[in-house]
């Protein structure tokens, strides 16, 4: 004995609440599922950028060190930058023909 769709609201039984509230719960679970989803890839990016950051800085503070030390000993070279390492190196090649032809004379 099938009931009218009256009868069945009236006994409680709402045809389409249960699917619909079915379908609410899967969205919702859906919709959290997405936000950790972005959360843990923004966690991770952020991480990443962060240790990318700190290797670069540690890179360039090691760098800056030598170059002082090395400046500091009055090397022939320097590692920082590249273009005072060609400049110092011409400066040497010049000073050096110029004392040569001094000993030549």
């Amino acid at each position: 004995m099938s009931l009218s769709k009256s009868q069945r609201y009236e006994d409680g039984n709402h045809g389409w609440l249960v699917p619909f509230s079915i379908a609410v719960a899967i969205a919702i679970a859906i919709a959290i599922a997405i936000a950790i989803t972005i959360t843990i890839t923004i966690t991770i990016t952020i991480t990443i950028t962060i240790t990318i950051t700190i290797t670069i800085t540690i890179t360039i503070t090691i760098t800056i060190t030598i170059t002082i030390t090395i400046k500091r000993r009055n090397c022939c070279f320097y590692i920082l930058p590249p273009i005072n390492t060609s400049s110092k190196m011409l400066y040497l090649i010049v000073k050096q023909r110029y004392y040569y032809r001094r000993i030549l004379k």
